[in-house]
């Protein structure tokens, strides 16, 4: 979790692809930060999938919501593509025929 002390302002969780960004509103936050309670209070979901939609580059809400409680936006490490195995059952591994391998 992202957290502010100075804002009171927690983001605990960040998933563009399935677009769903959860964040903890502190009991501090309205006299804190009325204009993030605001944001958050004023998007439905079917807005935000719109808008998600709408917007050009990923992590656009993610980004505000960071920017206005003053935390760095880090962006979810994508996984690496994961290569096809051609192991056998057992856990032993394929060498293709005509391969050299020195020990």
């Amino acid at each position: 979790m992202k957290f502010n002390e100075k804002t009171r302002i927690g983001i605990l969780y960040q998933n563009e692809p399935s677009r769903a960004v959860i964040v903890r509103r502190v009991p501090a936050l309205q006299g804190a930060a009325p204009e993030i309670a605001s944001i958050i209070k004023s998007f439905t979901i079917e807005q935000y999938f719109q808008m998600a939609k709408d917007q050009v580059t990923p992590g656009w809400l993610s980004e505000t919501l960071a920017e206005l409680a003053d935390v760095p936006y880090v962006a979810e490490p994508e996984e690496p593509e994961k290569l096809p195995s051609f192991d056998y059952a057992d856990g032993t591994p394929y060498i293709p025929v005509g391969t050299t391998c020195y020990a």
